[in-house]
């Protein structure tokens, strides 16, 4: 049965954080949001039917802080997208923030920070800043996230290089009803949502680190972003938002597809499938001949493999 409490006083931020199977996890990202100076929001989590304790503890936290917290436990696992698509829907404040269960906040002046960017340019429709990257235990700070200057930014540079830590950004709820069709079948769904986003205004960056990023950590739905089948359904993605935004982003959505074009190029010829992988190739080299020229590495290695006998 799914466990809501929507506090009746409409807020200035809805907190968006999704968890499944996260119990190792969960209570500093939740502690993240309550230590906030910035006291105008609420915590919307939606839990994707975990079975390792994780439910118990967003339950003890809604429980103790009801005007704070409104927790949704699913009655069965529906994957990591359609649970966030949940969560967005439920959103309904002047801004979003995002914060899921593995990632966590640092800085109490996060949301205080980014809401007066939001307030003094309204040009700007999404608030980010720069990560801390762990490992999956947390016992070693790796790197930080990104090197970005303190500017606005472009979906283009957006598409371009990964620079934007999920767990960094707040955004103008301009979110649409019903959500395009290629964000409800996405594969990545923050792309979806910040190219989404790229319509309406730039994205401002505070260049300060104020949040944490886990790498590696067991993802929120038990699922890995990688081979051929996530690979063909991102393609498919890719092509949805050709459509949508055409002609804004047609080349560097092509220049992706031809990667993961490549990409399956190897992996079919690894299999010893030999008539998909030079399918692949051709497909790539049809979409985008310098992309492919580029993915040498995948596609010699495709040739090879598909050529001589193994």
């Amino acid at each position: 049965m799914i466990k809501e409490n929507i506090s009746e006083v409409e807020n200035t931020v809805d907190i968006c954080m999704i968890s499944y199977n996260q119990k190792a996890f969960v209570t500093k990202a939740i502690q993240g949001v309550l230590n906030q100076t910035y006291r105008d929001f609420h915590l919307i989590i939606c839990d994707d039917a975990s079975v390792d304790g994780t439910k118990e503890i967003c339950e003890e936290f809604q429980y103790e802080y009801p005007d704070k917290i409104s927790f949704y436990a699913g009655e069965k696992n529906v994957g990591m997208m359609q649970n966030f698509l949940r969560c967005l829907t439920i959103a309904t404040s002047k801004y979003i923030a995002i914060c899921e269960g593995d990632d966590y906040w640092t800085d109490p002046e996060k949301l205080q920070r980014q809401i007066d960017m939001l307030e003094a340019q309204p040009e700007v429709v999404l608030s980010f800043h720069n990560a801390d990257v762990i490992n999956a235990n947390g016992s070693e700070t790796i790197r930080k996230f990104n090197k970005c200057s303190e500017r606005t930014y472009e979906g283009e540079e957006i598409l371009k290089h990964w620079l934007i830590p999920t767990a960094s950004v707040v955004f103008r709820n301009v979110l649409e009803n019903p959500l395009p069709e290629f964000f409800l079948k996405s594969t990545h769904g923050d792309l979806s949502l910040f190219l989404f986003l790229s319509k309406f205004g730039s994205f401002g960056y505070i260049d300060r680190t104020m949040s944490i990023y886990r790498l590696n950590a067991q993802s929120v739905t038990g699922s890995r972003f990688k081979g051929i089948k996530h690979n063909e359904k991102h393609i498919s993605q890719c092509v949805l938002m050709i459509d949508y935004f055409n002609p804004r982003y047609k080349a560097l959505l092509n220049a992706r597809i031809t990667e993961y074009l490549c990409s399956n190029a190897y992996l079919y010829a690894r299999e010893k499938k030999r008539q998909l992988a030079m399918k692949s190739l051709w497909r790539a080299m049809q979409t985008n001949w310098f992309v492919s020229l580029k993915n040498i590495k995948y596609c010699s290695a495709a040739i090879v493999y598909t050529l001589i006998p193994l």
